[in-house]
């Protein structure tokens, strides 16, 4: 089956011209806009933190080994740290 011509959307030659009239950017501040991202980033570094002690602490809870202990024990030194750091800004 074929179409009529007259079915056939054309495009409007004007697009070109309203693309050229827009503004072409605008400057943004690098410096906070990488505050805002390091921001970011640790927040989802203390998010997987937080997520890993819990996995730890059920872990330790199942096996009640030395071992799994001492895993949790590790990782909340090192929560501990990141924790007491955040706190001192």
């Amino acid at each position: 089956m074929t179409s009529s011509p007259s079915r056939h959307h054309q495009v409007a030659a004007p697009a070109v011209a309203e693309a050229a009239d827009q503004s072409r950017g605008r400057v943004i501040d690098m410096a906070s806009y990488r505050v805002r991202l390091d921001a970011r980033d640790n927040d989802s570094i203390l998010n997987a933190l937080w997520n890993e002690l819990t996995r730890l602490a059920q872990e330790a809870w199942t096996w009640r080994d030395p071992e799994s202990l001492e895993a949790l024990e590790f990782h909340m030194a090192i929560l501990k740290a990141h924790v007491h750091a955040e706190w001192q800004k």
